[in-house]
């Protein structure tokens, strides 16, 4: 009751926006701490040797294993915040988790006591449980601030560990924060983030698919989105590979993935090709210009209103089949999308696929991938 009466209190002196800004004072602090400590170093490199100066590098760069002099945990005053805004997330009022009974059992009954033990147990373990479970919305929102505001991958990183952790205390909680769009948000501001906390939040999201067993659309959608972006090779990789782990993982996840928009924007991509770029590129059917299920999900009242604007064709920075980085994995997951999948074989035909990626036999790169796609489609045509 003291932790409600606490929390209710900080809420109502707009405490947790205060924590917010206190959390990245401290952060701007230890940042500058190590700046001052970069500053110190380099000072003393200029007057040393050139062994020396080497020997400073190389600790410089492994520091953290992040290229700067970063040191590998928080402060103690940030850690603990975060464990704070944890703690207040689970904080609130507890479910009634009363055992009914079947009428009046006299005190003194020996088969009473017994069956009173397991009950009692039971209660015990359902409170146990709730005592993990989120219950303040608001608290998760500022981990979500901090987590976006702050300009330090250290913070980043424990916020990121503290939600997975999070995530992991109580089967419900993942479900219970989607509300907040916590992990889409997060997905389409990856851009910006080192790989390692890009990595990390694709392994939160399958964390909530594989053990959760959550199916998170509007997550998939945000990596669709990102997917169409000028992102890096690198990023566009780890998105397919992602997409193939879910096609392996459950069957469903095909026609998720061609709902949210998946299938089209490899269909694009093909489409861009400078193999069928020029009077080949006009002959292709209208309807494959625009991706239909991108539009009908950001015109749905479930959209993600801080997503970026859909990007039409040829706006990538790299594209899948063109960079040799993304070339395989793009196979990969195209044909993972059409196998023992009808659905997505019909809509594949229709949108003339099979014709678009004739071109690319001529390729040595593209071929095996080709090869294996129309093997697929031959040999699962059930016209046939």
């Amino acid at each position: 009751a003291g932790g409600i009466r606490l929390r209710a209190d900080i809420h109502n002196a707009h405490g947790y926006q205060f924590l917010v800004q206190f959390a990245l004072v401290l952060s701007a602090l230890q940042k500058n701490q190590v700046h001052s400590v970069e500053r110190k170093l380099a000072s003393d490199d200029f007057h040393s040797s050139d062994g020396l100066h080497g020997t400073h590098s190389t600790a410089a760069q492994d520091s953290g294993g992040r290229g700067d002099l970063s040191p590998p945990h928080l402060s103690p005053s940030l850690s603990r915040l975060l464990d704070v805004l944890v703690n207040l997330s689970q904080t609130g009022p507890a479910e009634s988790t009363t055992v009914g009974s079947r009428g009046p059992k006299p005190i003194n009954s020996k088969a009473t006591a017994h069956s009173s033990r397991p009950s009692a147990e039971r209660i015990e373990d359902v409170r146990e449980r709730d005592s993990t479970k989120v219950k303040d919305l608001e608290a998760i929102q500022m981990l979500q601030d901090i987590f976006l505001k702050a300009d330090n991958v250290d913070l980043q990183d424990e916020v990121l560990n503290r939600m997975l952790k999070l995530f992991s205390s109580h089967i419900e909680n993942y479900k219970i924060c989607q509300e907040l769009r916590t992990v889409p948000l997060f997905i389409l501001n990856m851009t910006g983030f080192p790989i390692f906390l890009q990595e990390k939040i694709l392994k939160i999201l399958e964390y909530a698919v594989t053990v959760i067993n959550c199916v998170p659309e509007q997550e998939l959608l945000s990596l669709c989105c990102l997917l169409q972006q000028p992102i890096t090779a690198e990023l566009k990789h780890s998105i397919l590979t992602f997409f193939i782990k879910l096609l392996s993982f459950d069957q469903q996840y095909k026609k998720v993935l061609r709902e949210v928009g998946v299938l089209e924007v490899i269909l694009d991509d093909i489409k861009c090709h400078k193999y069928l770029s020029g009077s080949e590129n006009s002959n292709l059917p209208q309807n494959m210009s625009t991706s239909n299920s991108f539009t009908k999900h950001k015109d749905s009242k479930d959209a993600i209103l801080s997503s970026p604007k859909i990007t039409g064709s040829g706006s990538g920075k790299f594209r899948l089949f063109e960079d040799e980085g993304t070339i395989a994995a793009a196979w990969d997951c195209l044909v993972s999308l059409l196998k023992k999948a009808e659905a997505n074989q019909s809509s594949f035909r229709l949108s003339n696929g099979a014709t678009l990626v004739l071109p690319f036999l001529a390729s040595d790169t593209h071929r095996s991938g080709v090869l294996r796609l129309l093997t697929c489609l031959i040999t699962e045509d059930i016209k046939q």
